[in-house]
């Protein structure tokens, strides 16, 4: 048999271990001062606010590095979306260190005589200049692709966000 009971207390204070074995509501301001853990899925009935930067979980955001020489860079997500996400890619455009200086130097790509600033400059023309979209996008991950092998070690960030009903705009 089930019981209930009601009670107008205007303030209640329990201090100590709590467990609500059924469906509660709470009508007013609800406020949480420690850690809150939420075991299962959450689901948020209007806007959500946010008061500092949010962290969120490897498989919504990272990067990937196109390797010199190679055309492409596989990103495998380690949880399976319940269906394919929205993705976005960057490219980065790196700051020179003064190793990856002497290393374009011996690959012919800088000049030692011209310096490390007129490298970095043509390291930035050249992510300008590159070409690259995602393909190959599932649920498990996506692919970047470069119409051309890329010709130093190139790094995009990347978001991949799960939308439910994801409105799609045609011409």
């Amino acid at each position: 048999a089930s019981s209930s009971a009601t009670f107008g207390a205007q303030n209640l204070l329990v201090k100590g271990f709590s467990e609500f074995w059924s469906n509660s509501v709470f009508k007013g301001v609800v406020e949480f001062w420690d850690t809150v853990i939420f075991k299962r899925q959450a689901r948020f009935a209007d806007r959500v606010q946010f008061e500092k930067s949010v962290e969120v979980g490897s498989d919504t955001a990272g990067y990937a590095t196109v390797r010199a020489g190679e055309r492409l860079v596989e990103v495998n997500f380690g949880d399976e979306y319940a269906a394919e996400p929205i993705t976005n890619i960057s490219a980065q455009v790196p700051v020179l260190s003064q190793t990856q200086y002497q290393d374009m130097i011996v690959s012919g790509q800088c000049s030692a005589v011209a310096g490390i600033e007129a490298c970095q400059q043509v390291m930035t023309e050249s992510v300008f200049d590159a070409r690259y979209v995602v393909t190959a996008k599932t649920t498990r991950g996506f692919t970047i692709l470069l119409s051309e092998p890329a010709t130093f070690d190139m790094t995009f960030s990347w978001t991949a966000l799960a939308v439910a009903n994801a409105q799609n705009t045609v011409s």
